[in-house]
């Protein structure tokens, strides 16, 4: 998947905005924007480091221009800009290097347009109206979906879900939707909120689901991260393919779409979990565990499929009965991607301020942040002193 959007047909775009240090680039954007119907926002005077900043805590635009002239390395600001953008987010890039190589790393990368500057004003005009789609080439989002599925009962699917959320849009900057597949709604009571069972009622209607009607179910718990759960109970019959098809119109405006399957063994849920893009599975030391996962593993494994992540969680203490982790990773013939510890009375009180415990606890962030470098394939930055003070870089 691009760090940007890839690219297909798309839907109306309003608004732009433009981070560029030559004033007369400014002006000529915002004539053409004006003319065309697009709203110019007023843009601080900068480039694409600027806009990377404002980004982290603003919410990007439809469009997006940027200048990287005269940076030694344009490449590594736009991968730092697709972390804080919006999947939706269409990017022009300006500068000053007449690159084919340059041009097509760019577009490798999602962006929609490089243009050498100084540039003439049909050009911009030509790159833009291709971008409301009055040309060829245009673009829409598409999440990456996330399974995370459990072994046995109590493994901790939903907090490691709800936990993986609060990561990868607080410290990752991602925008991320968590769909809780069980019967409990427990996600949303980790964040101190009661599911409304909005998904459950989703799936029976009738009539299709438009992002309108998504956008006013869907719990928001900022504006990178929002909710879906059932808050009822799960049959057999539900149409996954209709859960399909509302995954994918949630994936027009998040990067990550962070399914909690729980302990789910029926044919329709394994199936659903099949197909996401990216497989978690939550073992914990015990032996019923161990043995769940290595079915799962092998009949993955005869499907032709990528073995899934391990999560070893420890939701209770350790005995001297339970399975090493050592003797999981040769049964299975993997190494456990990331270990999660037992803290019961950290648990509880983030369960009691309806917080997700990496927002209290430093420990417990260093795991998620491990979690989140193996979804998002760049390190992630504990922006706290501590974090900072240490490098604070957890790699994959």
């Amino acid at each position: 998947m691009n760090l940007l959007s890839p690219k297909s047909i798309s839907e109306g775009l309003s608004s732009l905005s433009y981070f560029t240090k030559d004033d007369q680039t400014a002006k000529m954007i915002r004539q053409i924007a004006n003319s065309i119907g697009l709203q110019s926002a007023i843009s601080p005077k900068g480039d694409i480091r600027d806009a990377v900043k404002y980004y982290q805590t603003a919410t990007s635009p439809d469009v997006l221009i940027v200048d990287v002239s005269g940076l030694q390395f344009p490449l590594n600001f736009v991968d730092d800009l697709a972390a804080v953008s919006s999947p939706h987010t269409r990017v022009i890039v300006l500068g000053k290097e007449d690159s084919v190589g340059l041009y097509r790393a760019l577009l490798k990368r999602g962006v929609d347009d490089y243009l050498v500057t100084p540039m003439p004003e049909p050009l911009l005009r030509e790159s833009l109206n291709r971008l409301r789609g009055d040309g060829e080439m245009t673009k829409t989002a598409s999440a990456t979906s996330v399974g995370i599925l459990g072994t046995v009962g109590g493994a901790g699917c939903t907090s490691i879900a709800a936990n993986l959320l609060s990561v990868l849009t607080d410290f990752a900057h991602r925008r991320a939707v968590g769909l809780d597949l069980t019967a409990r709604g427990g996600m949303a009571l980790l964040f101190g909120l009661v599911d409304t069972g909005e998904l459950h009622n989703l799936i029976k209607r009738d009539q299709n689901v438009d992002d309108l009607i998504l956008s006013r179910t869907q719990q928001n718990l900022s504006d990178r991260a929002a909710l879906l759960g059932f808050g009822d109970d799960i049959t057999d019959a539900l149409p996954f393919d209709k859960l399909e098809a509302i995954g994918e119109r949630l994936g027009k405006n998040a990067h990550y779409l962070l399914m909690d399957f729980g302990m789910s063994s029926s044919r329709e849920n394994m199936s659903f979990y099949l197909k996401s893009d990216l497989h978690f599975l939550v073992l914990t030391r015990s032996l019923p565990s161990l043995k769940r996962a290595k079915v799962i593993s092998d009949f993955m494994m005869a499907q032709g499929l990528p073995l899934p992540k391990l999560i070893l969680n420890h939701p209770r203490p350790v005995y001297s009965t339970d399975v090493t982790k050592s003797e999981i990773e040769r049964i299975l013939d993997q190494k456990i991607a990331v270990q999660l510890p037992h803290k019961p009375r950290l648990f509880s009180k983030a369960e009691g301020e309806g917080r997700a415990t990496v927002q209290i606890s430093r420990r417990m962030r260093q795991s998620y942040l491990e979690l989140s470098s193996i979804l998002t394939g760049r390190p992630t930055t504990d922006p706290s002193l501590f974090g900072r003070l240490r490098g604070a870089y957890v790699r994959a």
